[in-house]
């Protein structure tokens, strides 16, 4: 039952503030809810708890959405663009979670963005490329211009990207992920982290630029580098546990 899942519980509160200050700012966007709550009586006694939509109990309709949408864990809530159909972003409750005040909403996919403890995450479940640096902020923004010409060029592609772009400090996710990849602590080093084919691919340049940076992600688009397997005990590891499934929401 969807009473059990104490994600959900914390996450709806959430959601409800986001959706009443948003709605008070006039922003146009709808929320549907597609619960797999186990009985109807818990259905029903969420469904009443929220102001928005919700698709009806066992509606057929439920599991072609989530086959869609590609939900696989709970609470999920999928940002999509009403015109075009397109995802926005399958990980709307970590950007709320980063951005209470909704001010980037609806969070289209940054180009660039900062490893931090919601993003592992999406490094469990995407091929991503991270750029360890120092951790200063002039470390970080090298990191973030030796990127850019590739992460934009990839983010071009908008919801069928291959890769997320990374900037890591020095801190302890990056330090999980160095230990989960088996990596050394070299910096600034560049990797491609493929968790789903528990592979790790490292930039062999000991100088970095947006040149490095393209040529080697050009080259793994293409199938050019050859993988390191991650270690099985690592490999064996998440960077984040997912909760069980029992609800999901989207944007539509």
């Amino acid at each position: 039952m969807r009473d059990e899942c104490i994600p959900c519980r914390y996450f709806d509160p959430e959601l409800i503030r986001a959706y009443t200050e948003l709605k008070k700012k006039g922003q146009c966007f709808q929320v549907i809810m597609v619960s797999a709550d186990r009985s109807e009586e818990s259905f029903q006694r969420h469904a009443a708890g929220v102001p928005w939509l919700t698709m009806p109990f066992e509606d057929p309709r439920n599991q072609a959405i989530k086959a869609h949408l590609g939900v696989d864990g709970i609470p999920m809530l999928v940002l999509v663009d009403c015109a075009s159909g397109a995802t926005i972003t399958m990980q709307g409750r970590q950007a709320l979670t980063q951005d209470p005040q909704c001010q980037d909403f609806p969070w289209h996919p940054k180009a660039i963005e900062d490893l931090n403890p919601l993003a592992s995450v999406v490094i469990n479940e995407r091929s991503c490329v991270i750029l360890f640096t120092d951790g200063t902020e002039a470390g970080l923004e090298q990191g973030r211009s030796v990127l850019s010409a590739a992460a934009n060029k990839e983010n071009e592609k908008g919801d069928v990207r291959d890769l997320l772009f990374f900037v890591a400090g020095e801190d302890e996710l990056s330090e999980n992920v160095r230990d989960f990849a088996d990596l050394d602590d070299t910096c600034p080093m560049l990797i491609i982290l493929d968790s789903p084919e528990q592979n790790v691919y490292v930039c062999p340049d000991d100088k970095l630029s947006p040149q490095v940076a393209s040529q080697f992600v050009d080259s793994f688009l293409q199938g050019e580098l050859t993988p390191t397997p991650i270690p099985p005990m690592m490999a064996d590891e998440n960077l984040a546990e997912c909760p069980p499934e029992s609800q999901a929401e989207a944007v539509v």
